[in-house]
């Protein structure tokens, strides 16, 4: 509710199927299924950690954060939409895989990568259809497919790494001071 903007953490599987939505604060992930089987819903200003859990719902992302704050297993697999400009993160030393598509719709929508303090690996490992561009704003960035980074403008801050895995990236690239390399293949 407004005003109180601590974490819930949904520590057990459950199974319930309405949409889940967060509208103030952090709801932190404790196993796999904490938030059913229904949609998950990200208000501006609001944080989704998956704590390292693998999350199979769809999310819309209206303007808030999905991080892990925890180990390499932290995942989305059941799709993003964006609703509004939004941000992914992993903490320093963690691992988020957004292993489904993210799209935004007839709108034009862009990602942050990274956070003040998060400096982790966030891997988008699909074709994505955004089409607001992508800001490396700390931390690395890796692709698993040719649009990873959707359709749109790909800007890399110092000190940051966007690795293209043997990929063949075709976004426009502005580098400010950051790198790009390629951990495997040629790309």
């Amino acid at each position: 509710t407004s005003g109180n903007t601590g974490t819930v953490v949904l520590s057990t599987a459950n199974t319930y199927d309405g949409t889940t939505t967060v509208s103030y604060g952090t709801a932190k992930a404790g196993n796999n299924a904490s938030f059913g089987t229904g949609a998950l819903t990200i208000a501006n200003g609001t944080t989704l950690d998956v704590a390292g859990k693998s999350l199979s719902n769809a999310v819309t992302l209206n303007g808030g954060t999905i991080t892990t704050s925890t180990g390499s297993g932290g995942a989305i697999t059941g799709g993003i939409t964006l609703g509004n400009n939004s941000i992914l993160s992993a903490a320093t030393g963690a691992v988020l895989t957004i292993s489904s598509a993210i799209t935004d719709g007839s709108s034009t929508y862009g990602l942050t990568i990274g956070t003040s303090g998060n400096t982790g690996t966030v891997v988008l490992s699909n074709a994505n259809t955004y089409d607001g561009t992508t800001a490396l704003a700390y931390g690395t960035a890796k692709a698993g497919d040719n649009a990873a980074f959707g359709t749109g403008a790909l800007t890399i801050a110092s000190g940051t790494t966007v690795d293209v895995v043997g990929k063949s990236v075709a976004n426009a690239i502005t580098l400010n001071g950051g790198t790009i390399t390629t951990s495997t293949g040629s790309g």
